[in-house]
């Protein structure tokens, strides 16, 4: 099937919608109705929220928070890490990280413990916690650092983290020193795999000694500036999003060794830069963002042969509204795309989109099914 590109006009029609109608949540909720908890970050606060039928209700006022620029939650506790983009922490030239405990009955925030980066590891842009909930990966791209925290096992972080510094750079002007990006652990190995913008390349790190090491890293095109990641639920592939030169590039996951192994495609997008993208549960589709040459956001939908492993673009949407994309996620059968003006909900079968939260600023938002 030939890609297509999808306007919101003619998605309307074809699902036989009025605007007015694809404006009702009632109209796009077609998927089962189910809850989740949401942790949205904004400048200087956190605000926690219950999300039931699409309905996006706040449980508390916000609670204040010092730049909180990436969230993530405990695989297994009720416990919220936030990355904190400070140039400074404690007098020095440094960003920070914090756990804070939820409390689901008030609906409120309680700090447990606060702990910096590295020296000079500053602009925190991502944090992932491994499948096991024993280790927390910050990528710095201000002093081009991975910095790895072991967590307790009540969630508190563990001070005097690992550093592993990156260097070199890439042709591009802003590419003049190393800048991890996105991470993304194994579902079931002690490896984590990562993004570096700066350098044009994927770091594969092993956690499984006490003294974290990059094992192997795939160059990507140069100047190609690589930003997002996602992996298959298999385990068996990842995608990686460049910016730059907005293209995803499809690299095989050896199925024994979890080894990245070779490129197996480099697709480009008909854009300007390049977004988050993320798969849906099955594996069966890819989701990717991207902006026009107009700063207009669009979604690209990629269908996945999952014997061969190459995936096919099926269909793309203009998707008004949401400027600079951050995050896209798919939870419980629908998609949120998160930017700098708030989150829209996408119906993914439908494709048309509901915003949900307006809000400025936003920089992370993270969810879980209750």
């Amino acid at each position: 099937m030939k890609p297509t590109h999808w306007n919101r006009r003619t998605f309307l029609s074809a699902a036989g919608l009025t605007a007015a109608a694809a404006a009702s949540p009632r109209i796009l909720a077609s998927t089962p109705a189910s809850e989740a908890f949401a942790c949205v970050a904004s400048t200087n606060q956190i605000q926690l929220f219950h999300i039931r039928d699409g309905n996006w209700l706040p449980l508390t006022d916000p609670t204040s928070c010092e730049a909180p620029r990436s969230l993530a939650l405990h695989p297994t506790r009720d416990i919220l890490y936030i990355a904190h983009d400070t140039q400074q922490y404690r007098n020095l030239p440094r960003a920070s990280i914090s756990a804070w405990s939820i409390d689901h009955r008030t609906g409120t925030l309680l700090p447990i413990n606060r702990t910096p980066l590295t020296l000079s590891a500053t602009s925190p842009q991502h944090i992932s916690i491994s499948p096991d909930g024993r280790t927390l990966l910050v990528s710095a791209t201000g002093g081009g650092a991975y910095n790895l925290f072991s967590l307790a096992s009540d969630g508190t972080i563990l001070p005097t983290p690992h550093a592993l510094k990156q260097t070199g750079c890439g042709p591009h002007p802003l590419q003049s020193s190393a800048q991890p990006h996105a991470a993304i652990f194994h579902p079931t190995s002690p490896i984590a795999y990562a993004c570096d913008f700066g350098t044009d390349r994927i770091d594969q790190l092993d956690l499984s000694t006490e003294t974290p090491t990059i094992i192997s890293r795939t160059p990507l095109p140069p100047g190609s500036g690589p930003k997002h990641i996602a992996l298959h639920p298999s385990g068996h592939m990842l995608v990686a999003a460049s910016r730059l030169q907005p293209t995803l590039h499809v690299i095989a996951i050896d199925e024994k060794s979890h080894h990245l192994g070779a490129s197996l495609q480099h697709l480009s997008l008909d854009a300007a830069t390049a977004g988050p993208l993320c798969f849906n549960p099955s594996g069966d589709t890819l989701y990717a963002t991207a902006l026009t040459a107009k700063q207009e956001s669009t979604l690209f939908v990629f269908q996945i042969d999952q014997a061969s492993l190459r995936i096919h673009q099926f269909a793309s949407i203009s998707l008004s509204g949401i400027d600079a994309p951050q995050q896209l996620i798919s939870h419980k059968g629908r998609l949120y795309l998160a930017g700098a003006s708030g989150i829209a909900s996408i119906d993914p079968n439908r494709l048309t989109s509901l915003h949900v939260l307006r809000r400025s600023n936003i920089t992370s938002v993270t969810m879980r099914a209750l």
